[in-house]
């Protein structure tokens, strides 16, 4: 049940950044996000929608090279969306959101 209550706490969060951002902008469309670590069990729900009318990954910041890459593979993601410094990530996708899926130990 927490696990379902936290999903949708962060799609109804992802919906109100969207809501947000086009009444400011006008800018309709998905959500430019980067995925800051996915070292947490919960992450598989938004890697499995990287492009969506709601999302769009731009770049997900991973230092640990063998989670990056056996996520790439599992979820069918590009490896250049990877990124082992998250200011490097930040300044070449300027996102409109970031989301953190670290450790809870890393945050």
């Amino acid at each position: 049940m927490k696990i379902k209550s936290l999903f949708f706490l962060s799609l109804f969060s992802l919906f109100c950044i969207t809501i947000n951002l086009e009444a400011q902008t006008g800018k309709t469309g998905a959500v430019r996000v980067v995925v800051a670590g996915i070292t947490h069990g919960h992450v598989s729900w938004i890697l499995n929608k990287a492009k969506t009318d709601v999302i769009e990954i731009v770049g997900i910041y991973e230092p640990n090279k063998a989670i990056a890459e056996k996520n790439a593979i599992k979820f069918n993601l590009s490896k250049d969306l990877f990124y082992s410094n998250l200011e490097t990530a930040l300044d070449k996708t300027k996102p409109e959101a970031v989301v953190a899926f670290g450790s809870i130990h890393e945050h």
